[in-house]
């Protein structure tokens, strides 16, 4: 990122540097610094809007509502997945990173939604990963996947819950997407764990706060805490 930033100084070009920012931001809450990855994000998207950079500051506006959702911010998440939902066009064009995005956009707002309270919302989430699924999108299809396992969690079906979860758990194995992996299995260790089986929420649960304590990740604190 270091080395990122010194280049975008010297190429003269405020999309570079909001592009960077954004990177950044993914990075930091990658890594679980969500506060430290909110202020690039905010940055970049303020610079891409400055030249009318609508792709990328749309962009902008999901990373920062990601991470406000992530935060428990969820009336900031909501307005800022809202304002990169007007950016979207009418149409999407049919390009895998295009559709990713809108992907992207619209499940975030289902979410965040959700966890505020309309339980209908859950619905939406639904439609969100079916179009991540019919274009091939497996990393959103994941994200979504989890959210929906602790939004099935929260309503009593545990039997959806589960099978979201192991979705995510799936791909983020099969990925070694290691910090994602982490705070799915703490996902599915408080599902075993409602579930009353004691030894398999330890497993779960282990083999997550081992991979946490090798990257440094903080645990996951659930979106239906929020409430």
């Amino acid at each position: 990122m270091k080395r990122a930033q010194e280049i975008t100084r010297t190429t003269d070009s405020v999309m570079n540097g909001a592009d960077v920012a954004i990177m950044s931001s993914q990075a930091f809450f990658d890594m679980g610094d969500l506060r430290r990855g909110l202020e690039p994000s905010r940055q970049g998207t303020e610079q891409a809007m400055s030249v009318s950079g609508s792709e990328c500051a749309k962009y902008g506006r999901y990373c920062t509502g990601l991470g406000n959702l992530h935060s428990h911010n969820l009336d900031e998440a909501q307005q800022e997945f809202e304002s990169a939902l007007q950016l979207l066009p009418d149409f999407v064009p049919e390009l895998q990173g295009r559709q990713q995005v809108a992907n992207e956009v619209r499940a975030g707002l289902a979410i965040t939604q959700f966890f505020r309270g309309r339980t209908e919302a859950i619905d939406d989430i639904k439609r969100t990963l079916a179009n991540a699924e019919a274009v091939g999108d497996e990393y959103t299809g994941a994200f979504i996947a989890q959210a929906l396992g602790e939004a099935y969690t929260q309503m009593g079906d545990f039997e959806l819950a589960r099978q979201s979860l192991d979705t995510a758990l799936d791909y983020y194995r099969r990925n070694d997407m290691r910090p994602y992996l982490a705070r799915v299995l703490q996902l599915l260790g408080t599902w075993y764990e409602s579930q009353g089986r004691a030894a398999e929420a330890e497993q779960a649960l282990t083999e997550a706060y081992q991979l946490m304590k090798e990257l440094s990740l903080p645990p996951v604190r659930l979106l239906s805490s929020s409430r």
